[in-house]
């Protein structure tokens, strides 16, 4: 599985990282398999309008920290919508 792994971009690496550190800030939360799809369409929403607001307002450290936040919430609806994330549930 590790080979598998070895050609994936710089980028993608670190964004899974902050990612992550993101995720555990939070684990006490709860996980993401209950019948939650309206709540997280919705966060999305409102963390996407975060987003865009604080890139307008020049807050670039801010709309990056939002922009785990969206990508995190797309990452749930992944592993619920879809055959390969729901092994991941398990």
């Amino acid at each position: 599985m590790v080979q598998e792994y070895l050609d994936v971009r710089p980028a993608v690496i670190a964004f899974a990282k902050v990612m992550e550190e993101t995720l555990r800030l939070h684990d006490s939360k709860g996980g993401w398999d209950g019948n939650i799809d309206e709540f997280l369409k919705a966060k999305m929403c409102e963390e996407t309008a975060e987003m865009f607001m604080r890139h307008v307002e020049g807050e670039m450290g801010e709309a990056a920290n939002e922009a785990v936040d969206v990508a995190n919430i797309c990452m749930m609806l992944w592993t619920r919508w879809t055959e390969r994330g729901e092994e991941y549930l398990k």
